[in-house]
């Protein structure tokens, strides 16, 4: 059995202080993690933090895009707005990417959209062409919620 341990870092003045915390139970337990980071916050006074976090033990942090600024980028029902124009989801999922290539040093491979989606991105071709074109792999973007979707 395999245990993949995700966390997505999106709070300013939140997440860096619970991530120290949460990199000392992992280097105690060799455990890799995946981060999905928010750009913004890679760009903040936090950026340094986190960069140092990932380089402390690199081996164990596969750092990802949270989006540049967690803005929604597919219509969820019952609380959604409507679907961004292709060139905001362009812009929201290449920021995010470069933010943490350029200011972590860091490869990103993956993504994970603001609060996911039941069906990933299937219907939503403009979210796929922009992980294409920020040269992203993969996407986490197939989530449950309490609302089954």
């Amino acid at each position: 059995m395999r245990v993949v341990f995700t966390y997505d870092t999106e709070e300013p003045g939140l997440c860096i202080p619970a991530l120290q915390v949460i990199s000392r139970v992992h280097r105690r337990f060799d455990a890799p993690m995946t981060l999905f980071v928010v750009g913004e916050l890679v760009a903040s006074e936090e950026g340094p933090e986190l960069k140092r976090l990932s380089r402390e033990t690199p081996e164990l942090y596969d750092v990802n895009s949270h989006t540049w600024s967690h803005s929604r980028l597919i219509c969820k029902n019952p609380w959604s707005l409507p679907v961004p124009e292709p060139e905001f989801i362009h812009a929201e999922t290449s920021r995010g990417v470069w933010a943490i290539r350029d200011r972590l040093d860091r490869p990103c491979r993956g993504f994970r959209p603001r609060s996911g989606a039941g069906c990933g991105f299937r219907g939503c071709p403009e979210n796929l062409f922009a992980l294409n074109a920020s040269g992203c792999e993969w996407s986490s973007a197939y989530l449950k919620s309490a609302f089954e979707d």
